[in-house]
């Protein structure tokens, strides 16, 4: 507005009334402009409350309603008029009356309570509610904020959850992958059953190092943590872990953070492992095959290379027969010459028959004749060595159905690694360098196996590694001395002739070998 200076104002007062003119204006609209901000402030307000779905009121400490928010209303039925002149008592008669005050002085003594009580609406009904009281300051003064849900309403909530807590109970069951979740310092705060299972039921409490790899300390390096500290939220990686009953798997393991610290740091992890043990297997089989592919062919072109010298010195020798027959003389070392000569011979024949190609096609076959010709390969050198070799087979053992080539390769895997074993306990001869086979039937289910069994006096095998005997590439030999396929590729034929192989073994005492192979099902034994 506009000021008009009488003709009694100097100049000067007039400059004077305009300054403070223009400064009263100022302050005018600068207060407009605060109540506007204020005025837009309390209507956002407003509507969070309005829009909240619980109960909302906010009471000094005479308990007399200050604000509330539109879902009070409508479950108190009374008007924003007729709260304004209430206090919270007036809500609750009875027991719930005084607790309800307990619940206010609780409120400002301890700063928070939870209460359930019946509130009396208007109308004179009882509504269930469950009320969260905390106190809150403004201004310096203490306040009751109250927070309130029906009961019913609360009931339904934890009826969904635990419906969800029931869907994911279900999901997880039906995962097939191993899962757990660790916290910062790898201590293991829950497991999936199926973890429990193979790596024992007090899982939880204990540090991941020590439940799932039997340490006492971390791993070094710790993959977990070491990826974690360089930012690397999803690790991959692959690990082999022993179960309580000392079976090892090979797993695909994925963690992720799960949990979060204020400053970014991950603070609970979840991990999920696969196992990929037999995944594993099937490529080691794989590279098997190739590696004796390769070194049948190699045995195959040896064989041909001493057959054609074998020949020859064989005719020499019939050659002199011939001529000392002829001039009438007796020479007993041509004889001998053709004879090992022959015994060369067949021993390159077998050899050439283990490294052709093997025919899947399978046929009755009998373990004495597999046996016999396996020892014709391996029996004077295990002589030579100065071992005790003794042959027991059971008469009138039946046939079996196999393949008689890959039953061989098992036998002489076998025979192999005793020999290897009596000549590292007994390197010259001894009473007890003693190689044993034994065969014998076997009734089982109506039907029956053959049952043969190699028994020798040697090293024996660590208790320890006794499990990882047939695992692929494993060996006790020393480098260059064993490939670690023999008892593993052994083990997948007697599998696939739906038979079993089993080592038996006492460190520094003895080694046994047992192979079972089901009979021929026409030769079966009668129940």
């Amino acid at each position: 507005m506009a000021v008009r200076p009488t003709c009694r104002q100097s100049e000067g007062s007039v400059l004077h009334l305009g300054e403070r003119q223009e400064r009263l204006e100022t302050r005018i609209d600068g207060g407009t402009e605060a109540e506007a901000q204020s005025a837009t402030e309390k209507g956002l307000l407003e509507q969070i409350m309005d829009g909240l779905p619980e109960i909302f009121c906010l009471a000094d400490r005479k308990g007399r309603f200050l604000r509330w928010n539109r879902r009070f209303e409508e479950v108190t039925e009374y008007s924003p008029r007729e709260i304004a002149k209430m206090t919270m008592l007036d809500l609750f008669h009875g027991e719930d009356k005084v607790a309800a005050a307990k619940s206010a002085e609780q409120v400002f003594a301890l700063g928070g309570t939870l209460a359930e009580l019946d509130l009396v609406t208007k109308q004179g009904r009882k509504t269930r509610i469950v009320f969260r009281g905390f106190r809150s300051v403004i201004e310096g003064s203490d306040y009751l904020v109250m927070l309130g849900i029906e009961s019913t309403e609360r009931k339904e909530l934890s009826h969904v959850i635990e419906g969800s807590e029931e869907k994911l109970a279900a999901f997880l069951k039906s995962v097939t992958d191993y899962m757990f979740v660790l916290e910062e310092d790898l201590t293991i705060v829950w497991a999936k059953e199926m973890v429990k299972g193979v790596f024992g039921r007090n899982l939880v409490g204990r540090t991941c190092y020590e439940a799932l790899r039997g340490r006492s300390q971390v791993c070094e390096p710790c993959i977990v943590k070491r990826n974690f500290e360089e930012g690397r939220y999803l690790i991959e990686y692959e690990s082999q872990l022993t179960g309580t009953d000392g079976t090892r798997h090979d797993f695909s393991i994925m963690v992720s953070a799960l949990t979060w610290h204020p400053n970014g740091r991950p603070k609970m992890f979840f991990g999920i492992c696969r196992d990929i043990t037999e995944k594993k297997a099937l490529e080691a089989e794989a590279m098997r095959a190739n590696q004796l592919a390769a070194l049948g062919e190699l045995a195959a072109g040896v064989a041909h290379e001493i057959n054609n010298p074998v020949n020859g010195i064989i005719n020499y020798a019939q050659i002199l027969i011939d001529r000392n027959e002829e001039e009438g003389e007796r020479d007993d070392i041509p004889a001998r010459i053709i004879q090992e000569g022959e015994r060369v011979a067949q021993i390159v024949r077998k050899l050439l028959c283990f490294a052709r190609k093997q025919n899947d096609g399978r046929e009755p076959v009998t373990v004495k004749d597999i046996l016999a010709d396996s020892l014709m390969l391996v029996e004077r050198q295990i002589r030579n060595d100065g071992i005790d070799l003794r042959v027991n087979l059971c008469a009138g053992l039946p046939e079996i159905m196999g393949n008689s080539q890959q039953i061989q390769q098992v036998f002489l895997n076998v025979l192999n690694n005793a020999r290897y074993a009596l000549n590292q306990k007994f390197p010259g001869r001894h009473e007890d360098k003693v190689l044993e086979i034994t065969a014998r039937l076997v009734p089982r289910n109506g039907g029956a196996l053959i049952r043969t069994a190699f028994h020798d006096h040697g090293t024996g095998i660590p208790r320890d590694i006794l499990d990882k005997i047939c695992d692929p590439f494993f060996s006790t030999k020393p480098r260059g001395e064993g490939t670690g396929l023999g008892l593993s590729m052994s083990y997948g034929i007697v599998r696939d002739h739906e038979g079993s192989l089993r080592v038996n073994s006492v460190e520094g005492k003895y080694t046994e070998v047992i192979i079972d192979l089901p009979v021929f099902k026409e030769m079966r034994l009668h129940a």
